[in-house]
């Protein structure tokens, strides 16, 4: 829409003629659509380093290197703030090792 106005950045995130957007502008919309998903508002900065950790605490990256990566401290506030992440994978857990103890039982 925006013709030959348009600015060809190669940007994620744009205004209406391809200009990167002020990232005041962008962390004011992403914590209106959190509002308004009903979910806490967080930065674009904070979103993402909780996004990367639950992802690779999913992809079953160990607890400790996700909290070397994050810079934590210690390993309890890793795992105070993504135990939600672990709780979800210990099923997972519990059949791996059921499996294992099987089969070395064969």
């Amino acid at each position: 829409m925006a013709g030959d106005a348009w600015a060809r950045l190669d940007l994620v995130f744009t205004n209406a003629i391809g200009d990167p957007v002020n990232p005041a502008t962008f962390t004011r919309w992403t914590k209106q659509q959190a509002r308004q998903a009903g979910v806490p508002p967080l930065t674009p900065h904070d979103a993402a380093r909780q996004g990367w950790a639950t992802l690779a605490l999913s992809a079953g990256v160990p607890p400790k290197v996700v909290q070397e990566r994050l810079g934590h401290s210690s390993i309890s506030i890793t795992m105070d703030r993504y135990s939600h992440v672990i709780e979800g994978m210990d099923r997972a857990a519990a059949e791996a090792v059921a499996a294992l103890i099987e089969q070395s039982s064969d």
